[in-house]
């Protein structure tokens, strides 16, 4: 589960693009990997509650995505977008039921 964890918010990273369809497509990416329809809503939720449009916008490019390994694409993150990010991932583990063992 933490790889899909980390691989989804690291997926933050491709490029902007409009989040039509963009919560469906995180929630089904989600249960792609296994997780249940339950958490992967709250994850949804969380990061349309939490997330501005642009970094919304990249978790549902992603989610829509069939790549796998991303890369490292973190240098394209701003700062103010690593805060996001990480405060997202900081409240999906506390708000949802997910099991990072």
């Amino acid at each position: 589960m933490r790889r899909i964890f980390f691989g989804i918010l690291s997926a933050f990273l491709v490029a902007a693009c409009g989040a039509g369809g963009g919560k469906s497509a995180i929630v089904k990416a989600c249960m792609d990997e296994g997780e249940t329809r339950e958490n992967c809503t709250c994850m949804a939720d969380v990061a349309e509650e939490e997330l501005d449009e642009e970094l919304f916008g990249l978790l549902a490019k992603a989610a829509k995505s069939s790549d796998e390994g991303l890369g490292d694409l973190g240098s394209e993150m701003t700062l103010a977008q690593a805060g996001q990010f990480m405060s997202f991932g900081v409240n999906v583990a506390s708000r949802c039921s997910f099991s990072f063992n």
